[in-house]
């Protein structure tokens, strides 16, 4: 599964890289991403392998993975 994604990213463990599949499907969408901080609402700009990228009207928030509770597509 790495030569998917390239050198280093054997730290992750397959779940996480699953979920990134589930994310980058969601790219150019309106998202919820719901954090233990409370929940950003924007659009998903990109996925990385360890955060994502929310662009609302104000901001830009990188979300860390392991913060999100859950995230839906609006």
């Amino acid at each position: 599964m790495t030569e998917r994604y390239g050198p280093g990213y054997e730290a992750y463990s397959p779940a996480d890289l699953v979920f990134n599949d589930h994310m980058r499907a969601l790219v150019g969408q309106v998202v919820d991403a719901a954090t233990w901080a409370g929940t950003v609402q924007g659009t998903l700009v990109d996925a990385f392998p360890d955060h994502i990228l929310i662009q609302t009207p104000s901001a830009r928030y990188h979300v860390r993975l392991a913060a999100i509770a859950f995230v839906r597509a609006m």
